[in-house]
């Protein structure tokens, strides 16, 4: 695989304005539920679901990375004085960021840069950096994701650029390491990949899930490398996965009706189980053809144990919550019902496990606005 060197750099915060990003007006009348959420507009300008992500870092301030003509920003949104503020620029090539939130890794972004190769920047406190000295995530294509181990190793999945039926997992030891090493040998789904998310269980074992255009796959690996799958052919386009506290793997994903549905998963007696299955939503979720994997999103607490899904529905493209807690859903009254006309949303959570949306509104190019809970800050 080609090695590409980094070098480490100190950022410091800028505050700046743009063509992209303006200062922005308080959000004085746009508290729901007795001031429990807030919603603040982020950006304005965005033109697909694969050119931002948002995040949170460990004092709950709300973090975005974008890309915009091959170049990754970051930003930090100022929720007293309500503008979007500069903390770094990457000149490209660098397309389709993904960004996650830990409470002890910290917050991360990984993305696709130059020469088909992954690169990831990372932020344990005050200041972005990269995340290691040199990379060997070569061959890379989106869709693409991460996940953190309680123990601190880092994992990659994503897709190949020189088969797009196959994916890799890799994995690096901790920030500032000689780089990122293969984990698990390529591996064939035998269909062009649309989406490709990545957990991992307390102990260790791994779990990806796979959507194409015809069902979906769901994987884990051990940690002695054993790799065990099962099929859904009712699934297609997005598949979300994690693993929850109680140990077991969780799925959400698309079904061919355009609903979401929710899959537990148990190895029992060396087999992966399927072992039980909720409706979360039927009644139609807006999908983009061009952005099929974008329909879903979900993000997982292992603090709190709060788990979140989320997507627009299709009649009135109004954006719907749901909290997974130990077994149970139940809808959030986060998003005032009032908020049609969206496209994507995109999900973190802050530092109590309280969930954080980002939701496309209006027509392309798009405004991005964040609803979060205001007495967490």
């Amino acid at each position: 695989m080609k090695n590409i060197v980094l070098s480490i750099i100190t950022l410091t915060l800028t505050s700046v304005s743009c063509s992209l990003f303006h200062f922005l007006p308080p959000a004085l009348n746009n508290s729901y539920w007795d001031n429990q959420f807030s919603r603040f507009l982020v950006l304005e300008n965005i033109t697909s679901p694969d050119q931002f992500d948002i995040g949170m870092d460990w004092n709950d301030s709300i973090s975005i990375a974008v890309t915009t003509n091959g170049t990754l920003s970051l930003y930090a949104y100022d929720i007293f004085n309500y503008y979007t503020a500069l903390m770094q620029d990457y000149p490209g090539p660098a397309s389709s960021p993904v960004m996650h939130t830990d409470k002890d890794f910290g917050l991360g972004v990984f993305y696709v840069g130059n020469a088909d190769a992954g690169e990831m920047k990372y932020k344990p406190g005050n200041y972005w950096t990269n995340f290691s000295t040199q990379t060997e995530v070569a061959d890379c294509l989106f869709p693409i994701d991460y996940c953190v181990s309680p123990d601190g190793k880092v994992f990659l999945v994503f897709s190949l650029v020189s088969s797009n039926t196959e994916f890799i997992i890799e994995y690096s030891d901790d920030p500032g390491s000689a780089g990122f090493f293969n984990f698990l040998p390529p591996v064939d789904t035998m269909s062009d990949i649309i989406d490709l998310t990545i957990g991992i269980r307390k102990d260790g074992v791994l779990f990806v899930g796979v959507a194409n255009n015809d069902y979906i796959v769901v994987y884990t690996v051990d940690t002695n490398k054993q790799l065990m799958n099962f099929q859904i052919l009712d699934g297609k386009h997005a598949a979300k996965v994690t693993a929850a506290e109680d140990g077991k793997f969780y799925l959400v994903y698309l079904t061919k009706n355009y609903d979401v549905k929710m899959a537990r998963f148990e190895i029992i007696g060396g087999n992966l189980v399927q072992t039980y299955e909720w409706m979360v939503y039927e009644g139609g979720v807006l999908v983009d053809p061009s952005y099929p994997s974008y329909s879903i999103d979900t993000v997982y607490d292992p603090v709190s144990g709060n788990g979140y899904i989320g997507f627009i529905e299709s009649q009135y493209n109004q954006p719907l919550l749901f909290r997974f807690y130990r077994g149970q859903l139940s809808l959030v009254n986060m998003i005032h019902s009032e908020s049609t006309n969206n496209k994507f949303i995109n999900l973190s959570f802050d530092m109590d496990g309280n969930p954080v949306a980002g939701v496309t509104f209006g027509t392309n190019p798009y405004d991005v606005w964040v609803y979060t809970k205001w007495e967490s800050y």
